[in-house]
């Protein structure tokens, strides 16, 4: 305890007295405001920095050494010393060294982080009592003072940092409330997340505005991209996935322009070429993903297949499939949203695929300290700092091979030539449907191939027609250049009128290059009479070589995966049903994600594959076998009633009466999903996610809540069918209810509340309740 009373003091004191040895100033720009007020004003503003000059003189006693404080020092100087300095009196300087602010910035994550050590102590602890540590409180009163000073100055990148701490549910006032461990851990990782977005935000947009003026134009962000795509990022980005699509956002998937901004080429491009005033979100934030990384492989592409098309046409031609396809669905038949979760698919696959390919990258190592090991967040920005500090075309390499998967979902439409006038006929709109499923099996294909081994048939398969070692080479030989100005600037280009690429001279690699790959090839002529690949690898023959094998690979991979011979998955009748879950799930990849994910546990994997077996139709046993038949099931369901069982199983009572709520496999699966919870497909909950399948094959349990027109549950809460173990009657146990604003008394839960009540009088159980709910906001089915 005394150890953070003085951590938070030191802290206090620094960044004090960073702030008091900027008043030799009389008028600058603030970094955070870039307003011209005077420095005594903005120390007014912000409390922090109130001290006396006795406390001043206490500093000195501070030991150098001290981790916490001297990187809070190097951090508050570079972020609020240098960054102002360089801007003085309107002058822009070059001296700014962006990778050593990025370096300073993960030192701090990792001072914060390693601060109170491994999450795993705080959980054996009982009780709930615990508060937050000096270090994180001065955190949140460093965001607050953002926010306010942002506020004084009204800059447009205020709205984008308040929603930060909004989504995040950090507040100031509240932020030191004595916590359970578990909200204690996750109370942590809010203000972690909150942090680290504000300050890769803030960089990013300063860092660009002061190289607006740039001749020849610079590598940075345009302001107007970061706020418009950002905006979006904030609000619509599940929290467990924000942070490291704001680190693609403002450090490379973003990337400048020549003629157009990329807000400016998403928007006309979609306007006057298809018709499409009003993208949706989920448009909006998979184009600067699947642009960036798609102009990145086009880039490499050119060196070794002349192409005349434009790397935006592609892009746009695939938003505007997804859009249209769900605009006409609605009007021809029922309402959907497929293009919907298409497009947030895409976007998932190709982040998750950078991901990967970062942590598996020739540069990636290991911080050392267990406690940043396991903080996501931290690892990272850890490896994103190895990455681009180790070489310079080690970025290029891994956005284009991203990008060549982009190209696949590119191809798909391109080729099949949609037809989305409004106009269209019952077969032609049924044309389209089979355009939308094969994007969703190619989904299904990409998501696979991340775990499987280097080895494995498949994957070298998909790979070589890609040819992507081919790629890995290309970007170590075409890396960007002081001499090769033109190049560079074509690369960070997103409009149709930027220049081409002119020839590249051939060049001996630069130095460490042999190290950094281990030993391949040395240049682009030795890399193209290789057997690696050719520059047929990149044309639309191989795409479509790729996508005409796509079922194929699916069927290698189920086979594999449920350990069956592959004949037994080309039966016709698991055909039908593949077909059937691929085209009915909004997300069936996630299926196969969950078993790779949970390759560490045998026994889940085991079950999973059952359930998979299951529903394909492979085994003799249906879900609802597992669910009410299982011996293990069975043992609980003995205990109640049949006609009660019979009712619970059927979702129905004997006067036709349908019961409120849903058992299907899909809504079942899609909990944690729907909801952003600790249940999840995401690997980074791989330990908690695991707990679906009790939910899943568990015949005693049901889903209270409210769809929307896509399937989605908007509200939810799980319904058990138990006995009370002081009556020894049947009960019905309603837990914690999720979705909507969040709280106990949200009146979006009423309808879960009403359909609990409806349930209860028409199964005669009384209902009980995890969370009761407020008589105020409690209303009864009639």
């Amino acid at each position: 305890r005394r150890s953070y009373v003085l951590h938070a003091l030191q802290l206090y004191l620094l960044i004090g007295i960073a702030f008091q040895q900027l008043k030799s100033f009389r008028r600058i720009p603030f970094i955070i405001g870039l307003g011209k007020f005077k420095i005594k004003s903005v120390l007014n503003d912000i409390s922090i920095v109130n001290i006396g000059k006795k406390q001043e003189k206490s500093v000195a006693a501070i030991r150098s050494d001290d981790a916490i404080a001297a990187t809070i020092k190097h951090l508050v100087q570079l972020y609020f010393s240098t960054i102002v300095n360089n801007r003085t009196n309107g002058k822009k300087s070059s001296n700014i060294d962006e990778k050593k602010l990025f370096s300073l910035h993960v030192r701090i994550i990792f001072e914060i982080v390693k601060s109170e050590g491994q999450d795993d102590d705080i959980y054996e602890t009982d009780g709930d009592g615990r508060h937050l540590s000096p270090i994180y409180l001065n955190v949140c009163n460093f965001l607050d003072g953002v926010v306010q000073t942002l506020t004084k100055s009204e800059e447009t990148a205020l709205p984008i940092l308040r929603n930060v701490l909004k989504r995040e549910g950090i507040k100031t006032t509240s932020s030191n409330l004595a916590m359970n461990p578990r909200d204690y851990v996750e109370m942590k990782r809010r203000i972690e997340r909150a942090f680290s977005s504000t300050m890769l935000f803030l960089t990013a947009y300063y860092l660009s505005k002061w190289h607006l003026t740039d001749t020849p134009r610079s590598r940075y962000p345009l302001p107007e991209d970061l706020v418009f795509f950002g905006r979006v990022l904030v609000d619509k980005v599940s929290s467990h996935d924000r942070h490291l699509h704001m680190l693609l956002l403002c450090k490379g998937c973003l990337l400048s322009t020549d003629a157009l901004s990329s807000k400016d080429t998403f928007l006309t491009g979609l306007s006057l070429h298809h018709g499409i005033h009003k993208p949706s979100n989920s448009a909006r934030l998979l184009f600067p993903f699947l642009d960036g990384t798609y102009r990145a492989y086009r880039t490499l592409q050119r060196s070794f297949h002349t192409s005349t098309d434009s790397e935006n046409s592609g892009v746009l031609s695939l938003l505007a499939f997804c859009l249209r396809f769900d605009r006409l669905a609605s009007l021809s038949r029922s309402s959907t949203a497929a293009g919907e979760d298409m497009m947030s698919s895409i976007r998932r696959v190709l982040a998750d695929k950078l991901s990967f390919l970062l942590i598996n990258s020739p540069t990636a190592a290991s911080p050392g300290d267990p406690a940043v090991t396991k903080n996501s967040l931290a690892m990272e920005l850890f490896l994103w700092q190895q990455l681009t500090s180790s070489h310079a075309a080690a970025l290029q390499r891994l956005l284009a091979e991203v990008g060549r998967y982009g190209s696949l979902f590119v191809r798909c439409v391109q080729r099949n030539r949609p037809n989305l006038a409004s106009s269209t006929t019952e077969s032609q709109f049924e044309e389209n449907e089979l355009t939308m499923l094969q994007l969703k099996r190619l989904v299904v294909l990409v998501t696979c191939l991340k775990y499987l081994p280097s080895s494995h048939r498949v994957l070298k398969s998909v790979e070589g027609s890609l040819g992507l070692a081919l790629l890995r080479g290309a970007a170590l030989d075409l890396s960007p250049r002081p001499s090769d100005q033109d190049d560079q600037d074509t690369f960070w280009a997103t409009s149709p009128t930027a220049k081409k690429s002119k020839p590249r001279p051939q060049q001996p690699p630069s130095e460490g290059d042999e190290d950094f790959w281990a030993g391949k090839h040395n240049s682009l002529r030795a890399l193209r009479a290789s057997s690696l690949g050719t520059s047929s690898s990149f044309s639309e023959e191989a795409d479509d070589a790729v996508l005409d094998g796509v079922d194929d690979y699916i069927t290698r991979l189920l086979a594999e995966v449920m350990k069956v011979e592959v004949e037994a998955v080309q039966q016709v009748r698991v055909r039908v049903e593949l077909d059937d879950v691929i085209a009915s799930w909004r997300r069936p990849q996630l299926l196969l994600d969950f078993y790779f994910m949970q390759s560490s546990s045998k026994d889940t994997q085991a079950l999973f594959r059952r359930f998979l077996q299951a529903l394909l139709g492979v085994s003799r046993e249906t879900v609802e076998d597992i669910r009410f038949g299982d011996p293990a099931n069975r043992m609980h369901l003995d205990r109640f009633d049949p006609e009660l069982v019979e009712m619970w199983r059927e979702g129905r009572t004997p006067l036709g009466d349908r019961l409120p709520g849903f058992n299907d496999p899909q809504t079942l699966f899609m909990l944690g999903e729907d909801s952003n919870t600790c249940l999840s497909i995401r690997a980074r909950q791989k330990a908690t996610n695991r707990g679906l399948l009790s939910i899943l094959l568990n015949g005693s349990c049901r889903v209270l809540g409210v769809k929307d027109s896509s399937g989605r549950l908007t509200t939810r809460a799980v319904v058990r069918l138990l006995i009370d173990d002081l009556t020894l009657t049947p009960v019905l146990l309603v837990g914690v209810p999720y979705g909507g604003v969040g709280s106990a008394d949200d009146s979006s839960y009423v309808e879960i509340y009403d359909q609990a009540g409806e349930l209860g009088r028409l199964l005669r159980l009384p209902v009980l309740y995890s969370r009761v709910p407020s008589e105020s906001e409690y209303y009864m089915s009639s």
